[in-house]
């Protein structure tokens, strides 16, 4: 026997006996390199592998310890119920950079456990409504970097508690009314989509958001869609968006709002009426983002009147030719700290 093959055998014969400590997660990515196995699926007593009959096998020596199952960088086409029956105790599950296309209904019932789901960069175009009904306890949904297009009324249905969605990365162009109906949603993340408009709609009743993520979208106006949220939103990202209703006002009678990023969009003037509506409000916002070609004496003096608490001016380069220096701004916005980057 050669010393590589002892090797192997070695390594294999110390993870089929590292028992002593129970392990939380199965990584299925990992499973790959026996030199980088051990600590993380010592539970694993044979490797799920996708073949050409598209069959994928998992077996553990104690699947009820498994809480979460990692399966990233695999070239599996589709979800399986059997995930969930194998590892009755998931609590995440982790489906990364696979080619997997569409989730049915019956490829999550049993995942009744899971309170984090994330299947970012994969290639789902399609998900069936009801698939995510009964996963109550389900916290927190991952779809980044997808192919999804539109999100039905009933795409999500029955994520009662979900307080975290991430949508961003989408080719998304519409999101049916009542699609979004999570009443604790408190992160909403649909940057780089090709929405142009939002909705009140998308909620059928007003959740208590407090970050929203949409830059680099498509949007054209953002209408009333923040108005029931004002009391709970704290950090709201708008980069990006060539957005033809923006004003002051809109975030001056936010209480808690401490975060407002606005670079790249065509928001430069503040006209007297807008400026004397937000002045009348007590708003909180500390930082401010906004682009070089926004700046000019009169968008940075309107800026300190309406925000008076404001602590960090936070600038995007571009390629306009910059007339205020970080010291011209710290004249009109006394003790203000200012930060540029790319």
């Amino acid at each position: 026997m050669t010393n590589r093959r002892i090797a192997n055998f070695s390594a294999l014969f110390l993870v089929l006996v590292y028992t002593g400590q129970l392990c939380e997660a199965v990584n299925v990515y990992c499973a790959r390199d026996w030199n980088h196995a051990v600590p993380s699926i010592c539970t694993i007593l044979e490797f799920p592998l996708v073949n050409e009959n598209d069959q994928v096998s998992i077996v553990t020596r104690r699947p009820e310890l498994a809480g979460s199952l990692y399966i990233e960088n695999n070239n599996m086409m589709r979800l399986y119920g059997s995930f969930f029956e194998t590892f009755p105790n998931l609590n995440r599950v982790v489906i990364s950079n696979t080619r997997v296309s569409r989730i049915n209904r019956a490829d999550l019932q049993k995942a009744v456990n899971v309170e984090d789901f994330d299947f970012n960069r994969n290639r789902i175009e399609e998900i069936e409504d009801f698939s995510f009904s009964g996963l109550n306890k389900a916290t927190q949904l991952n779809l980044r970097g997808n192919k999804l297009v539109t999100i039905r009324r009933n795409t999500f249905d029955g994520l009662i508690n979900l307080k975290n969605i991430y949508l961003g990365g989408n080719p998304l162009k519409t999101i049916e009314d009542g699609a979004l109906n999570f009443p604790q949603l408190g992160i909403l993340s649909l940057e780089g989509t090709k929405l142009t408009t939002l909705s009140r709609n998308f909620f059928q009743v007003n959740p208590p958001l407090r970050e929203c993520y949409m830059s680099g979208d498509s949007l054209t106006t953002i209408g009333d869609f923040f108005n029931g949220m004002k009391t709970t939103l704290s950090w709201i990202d708008l980069n990006g968006n060539p957005i033809d209703d923006l004003s002051f006002s809109k975030f001056a009678i936010m209480p808690v709002l401490r975060y407002l990023y606005i670079a790249k969009t065509p928001f430069k003037n503040v006209n007297e009426d807008d400026e004397a509506s937000a002045k009348s409000a007590e708003s909180n916002l500390v930082r401010i983002l906004v682009s070089e070609d926004q700046l000019s004496h009169d968008f940075i003096t309107k800026v300190h009147r309406i925000f008076k608490n404001l602590s960090d001016f936070y600038i995007q380069r571009t390629e306009h030719n910059v007339h205020f220096t970080d010291e011209d701004i710290k004249k009109i916005i006394p003790g203000v700290h200012v930060y540029r980057f790319n």
